[in-house]
């Protein structure tokens, strides 16, 4: 009866918080990096589009880009839903074109994160097979402000979130299943294909994955060496997660099929001996999906254009190499992202990971030493002990190799999860009654938070540093989603847009403006812009500024007229995240 009752109780939230999700990530503002994704995926298309007609040019072009590595994974399947939401945007919005198709993406990237909701329950009940925990683990992370709301940040974070939640949940049940038979070996055959997808995946996402992933898959194997299991056939799940893997990520990056392009020119050079005519390729005759077969065909069994992965190895220096010279405002401070200090990472995990969490994961000896005096202790399951030590070490290795991290953690906004599931096991290793009620009071604040503070869930605070008053002390509005909220205001206040000058910091609000109405517009995404240079004398202007830009002088002729702001519960302090001026 109670299982029953929990079941039902975990498919009601679901589909209310679903169809209320969905609604409500319409109303997150467009960032300026959003453009950037989408030129990405209409570069990638252009390019394949062109390959099934025989034409190289878009190709050609495509291997010019400056984020050609950059997978479409994400987009490719988001592509579907986007067409459907993208009409019904279209319907209660005065928005253009373009940034209708920006705003639908947000759909998508939601459904992302319900889906790695669902994947951290059934992680949590492989892992401590106690479905009330596994059940409200994944409810209140749901419930997070934080995880989610910087997530609309950038397209591929939260898809690159779930990517390795789903390697994560396969890794627990190739390396935490009982032995068995041992002439199957560990995990089973279709374990590792499916880890292989995710990981093919995740890595077409954010190529630089595969160095993190690595780290973390032998934490696994350690902790099976750790705790004296047996890795019978542990050869044999390697090659086919290898081979899946690089098969997976082969077709989600275009990039990469230069190599078989080889195929294309060597039949067009046989039939013509001239290389420099058009192209006849297969792409000509045969349906995409029969063509992508054939590069797969020749990808595996033609040594002469296994070009893939040296592109490969060029990718991932491409992103070594990248040099991002802008700051994150930290602790205070502006840091520049080329030489942060070792306590970046710990001071924005502080700030950032709920209580609950803190307090599990600082309890975890105490949990163990108690759980193995108890006489109906758990097992130390192999799962737990390799995520911790991955997220331990990914952490470490990080600060080590000063990693060049802006915009907070969301480049590694995929450990957030991971340091989640740790913590809701040593509680309940600890005590299952305290998991529970940990659990219970953490979405009562989530849940208090989340209308007082929508839609910037992201600068969510945890309670220490609301205690500590922490509020500008760390970033507030990097991407500057206040825009969508402050077009509202704006349309809706200024009287002369015809003649009176608007500049924004930053400029993405152009994707909201109708630049026939505004007249006189000027757009700065430089941090580095500290005086506003106004119009000739005597004319007004406005100016949008988000939090963003803190050392921007406001000429003294302007006062503010309007102002985004964000409450958090049990905090006296609101937060700013963007102002308006009116000067004349």
């Amino acid at each position: 009866m109670k299982q029953s009752l929990l079941k039902y109780a975990q498919i009601l939230f679901l589909m209310v918080y679903f169809v209320l999700g969905i609604f409500s990530a319409h109303q997150i503002g467009i960032t300026w990096d959003e453009d950037a994704e989408h030129k990405t995926i209409l570069t990638n298309v252009r390019a394949i589009d062109g390959l099934h007609q025989g034409d190289l040019d878009s190709f050609n072009k495509l291997t010019k880009y400056v984020d050609r590595y950059n997978g479409i994974g994400f987009q490719i399947l988001a592509y579907p839903i986007t067409r459907v939401v993208a009409p019904a945007l279209e319907r209660y919005t005065d928005l253009s074109h373009d940034a209708i198709n920006l705003l639908a993406l947000h759909s998508c990237i939601f459904i992302c994160f319900f889906l790695a909701g669902i994947v951290i329950q059934k992680i949590l009940l492989a892992l401590l097979d106690d479905r009330l925990v596994a059940w409200l683990g994944m409810g209140v992370f749901l419930l997070w402000p934080y995880v989610l709301g910087h997530g609309f940040m950038n397209a591929k974070d939260v898809p690159f979130l779930l990517a390795w939640l789903i390697s994560t949940y396969y890794l627990v049940l190739i390396f935490q299943s009982p032995p068995g038979d041992e002439s199957q070996g560990i995990g089973g055959l279709k374990n590792w294909i499916y880890l292989g997808i995710a990981v093919g995946w995740m890595v077409a996402l954010r190529i630089n994955g595969l160095l993190l992933f690595f780290v973390y898959f032998c934490c696994f194997w350690f902790a099976c060496r750790l705790l004296g299991r047996k890795l019978f056939g542990l050869k044999k799940g390697v090659i086919t997660l290898a081979w899946i893997s690089i098969l997976t990520n082969f077709l989600f990056t275009p990039i990469f099929w230069d190599s078989a392009l080889n195929v294309y020119r060597a039949v067009q050079f046989l039939a013509t001996g001239n290389w420099s005519v058009a192209p006849t390729t297969p792409g000509s005759y045969v349906v995409p999906s029969l063509n992508i077969t054939y590069n797969i065909a020749q990808l595996s069994f033609s040594p002469v254009f296994w070009g893939f992965p040296i592109d490969f190895i060029r990718a991932l220096k491409h992103f070594q190499a990248v040099l991002y010279k802008g700051t994150t405002y930290t602790n205070g401070q502006f840091l520049s992202a080329l030489d942060l200090p070792a306590s970046y990472i710990p001071l924005w995990l502080m700030v950032k990971l709920p209580l609950m969490s803190l307090v599990g994961l600082a309890l975890i000896p105490f949990a163990v030493l108690r759980n193995k005096i108890r006489a109906n202790a758990l097992p130390l399951q192999t799962g737990l002990v390799g995520i911790t030590l991955g997220a331990v070490m990914i952490v470490i290795a990080l600060i080590v190799r000063h990693a060049r991290l802006h915009d907070e953690l969301r480049h590694i906004l995929f450990i957030f999860p991971i340091l989640w599931i740790v913590s809701i096991c040593s509680l309940h290793y600890l005590s299952r009654s305290i998991a529970i009620g940990a659990l219970v009071l953490t979405a009562i604040l989530f849940a208090s938070d989340i209308p007082k503070i929508h839609p910037y869930e992201y600068v969510w605070l945890n309670e220490p540093a609301r205690a500590l008053q922490l509020e500008n002390q760390y970033e507030n509005d990097y991407w500057a989603t206040s825009v969508g909220s402050g077009y509202q205001w704006l349309d809706k206040n200024i009287r002369h847009p015809d003649t009176d000058c608007l500049y924004m910091y930053g400029s993405h609000l152009n994707y909201y403006l109708d630049h026939q109405k505004y007249l006189c517009v000027q757009g700065f995404d430089d941090t580095s812009v500290k005086i506003v240079v106004p119009p000739k004398q005597g004319e007004a202007y406005w100016i949008y500024k988000s939090a963003r830009f803190r050392n921007l002088e406001i000429p003294s002729n302007c006062k503010v007229v309007h102002e985004e702001k964000a409450t958090l519960t049990f905090s006296s302090n609101p937060i700013t995240v963007a102002q308006i001026y009116h000067c004349k």
